[in-house]
């Protein structure tokens, strides 16, 4: 299988600055390898055992630097192992087989998340809060690397995980749960369902049900715009205004989640950064907005 990995902006290249209360909050994205899947043949069965797969798509992480909380990653990307023969071992034969056959990986020295806050000037002992988007195992998988660390993530998704692959967790994960309670109504349907992270008013964990019955993001709300990192809420930010997601969870809540999102940016200016997007450090730098 030949793989190939399209070209992008390199490490410290892709991020912003959110002008907030006076301080400044940088958002970097991390490329953690690509994925690719089988292509759509028309029929399920033929596709599992067809030799051809997609367009190789990224898989973004994301470190925020706050004056006050620290830094912060959202989600912990692909394990550099996942390209090795024999990673979802542990998860059993028919995952096993599904995992390795069914995707395509390209993951280079370069994409390891070490390596690359090191070019930023950090180390892994300097990340203050890992926050997850959802349990996939393209999201998950340098767990290993936050020991001690506080990990937040949705109760919902942690009660009802959708095709998370938990044998590869490590056996001393157990996240910070957070239960996202209804607020007033107030017009910004998508700030009903937050939970604000940490003292800061500024960052916001968001419930973004639909890819995952307890998928969640986070918003970086500045004075003039915001930024959305939003895990698998849609693939890219063009999909955004689909009808229909692929491989939802559930289709009404990826619908409402999606509508949500649409709804705030008409009102407040909104970077959104889907972590499969690969214009993603493109959109990041350049503050473009929906």
């Amino acid at each position: 299988m030949e793989l190939t990995a399209p070209g992008s902006l390199a490490t410290g290249e892709a991020f912003t600055k959110i002008p907030s209360r006076g301080k400044q909050i940088e958002v970097h994205a991390l490329l953690s390898g690509l994925i690719a899947e089988k292509k759509s043949t028309g029929n399920r069965a033929r596709q599992f055992f067809s030799s051809g797969f997609g367009e190789m798509q990224p898989v973004w992480i994301f470190l925020i630097v706050h004056p006050s909380e620290g830094l912060i990653l959202v989600d912990t990307g692909q394990h550099p192992d996942t390209v090795k023969d024999g990673y979802f071992k542990s998860a059993g034969p028919v995952q096993n087989w599904f995992l390795s056959s069914q995707f395509g990986y390209f993951i280079k020295d370069e994409h390891r998340l070490e390596g690359q806050l090191a070019q930023l000037g950090y180390r892994v002992a300097d990340i203050s809060r890992v926050i997850l988007t959802h349990l996939h195992f393209d999201h998950t998988g340098n767990l290993s690397l936050f020991k001690g660390k506080p990990i937040m993530l949705s109760k919902a998704e942690w009660v009802k995980p959708y095709y998370a692959v938990q044998a590869l967790h490590p056996s001393w994960f157990k996240p910070e749960l957070i239960l996202f309670s209804e607020k007033e109504p107030s017009g910004d349907y998508l700030l009903e369902n937050s939970f604000l992270i940490g003292a800061s008013s500024d960052l916001l964990y968001l419930s973004t049900p639909g890819h995952t019955h307890g998928h969640a993001s986070v918003m970086i709300l500045g004075d003039t715009f915001a930024v959305l990192l939003a895990g698998d809420v849609s693939s890219t930010a063009a999909d955004l205004f689909l009808p229909q997601g692929k491989g939802e969870a559930n289709n009404f809540e990826s619908r409402m989640s999606r509508w949500k999102i649409v709804e705030f940016a008409r009102r407040w200016p909104l970077v959104y950064l889907p972590a499969h997007d690969p214009e993603v450090p493109y959109r990041l730098r350049d503050r473009v907005f929906l």
